[in-house]
């Protein structure tokens, strides 16, 4: 009985390993004569150069656009803020004047003559504020050195300009130097001989 038995399990083994698939051989694919494909990126034209930016002038000196006609030739603008920090003392001072004659020097409110405001906003006009490019400021840090930045608002919208006093070109030297006169005795004497200067340099 126990030989009947043996040989019946090694039966069922045998009939096991003769069952099992035998495994399939795989083979690498062949190779093509094709060659990868490469996608190129789109060469930039003058066009997308223009889109992307703009080529700036030496740090220190202003590029223009050529004149375009003003939208609004006759007017003036809302509010005009100088700040300037730094120095030998590294000082703040802040200057808001608004396109009505109200001065504000470090939170002193005095009024103006109208025709200071009209010809600070004759001043830039003619050095074309909206349109300056270039860089004026530097990121060493240089001892008692001024920097200063010079916000207009108005129907052209609002443009902040910032320059360090090593890197400010004379074009905007003049026009800080105006707005830094606004509500002291040389006021009206700085702003309208300012004025006068940069009309006959860009005359």
């Amino acid at each position: 009985m126990l030989h009947r038995f043996a040989l019946i399990i090694l039966l069922l083994a045998t009939a096991a390993c003769s069952a099992a698939p035998e495994p399939t051989a795989t083979s690498a694919p062949e190779p093509t004569d094709a060659a990868p494909q490469i996608t190129q990126a789109p060469i930039a034209t003058d066009a997308l150069l223009n889109i992307v930016g703009v080529t700036l002038p030496p740090p220190g000196t202003i590029a223009l656009p050529p004149v375009t006609d003003d939208p609004n030739p006759n007017s003036l603008f809302s509010s005009v803020e100088l700040i300037r920090t730094g120095g030998p003392g590294n000082t703040t001072l802040t200057i808001m004047l608004s396109g009505e004659g109200e001065l504000t020097r470090n939170d002193e409110a005095q009024t103006i003559n109208q025709q200071i405001v009209d010809q600070l906003d004759l001043l830039l006009d003619q050095t074309r504020f909206y349109d300056i490019q270039g860089v004026f400021t530097s990121n060493s840090a240089e001892p008692d050195i001024y920097r200063y930045s010079l916000t207009v608002s108005g129907p052209a919208g609002s443009r902040t300009i910032t320059a360090d006093d090593s890197l400010t070109p004379p074009e905007l030297r003049a026009l800080f130097e105006a707005v830094l006169a606004l509500g002291t005795e040389n006021s009206a004497t700085s702003v309208e001989a300012t004025a006068e200067a940069t009309s006959e340099t860009t005359a």
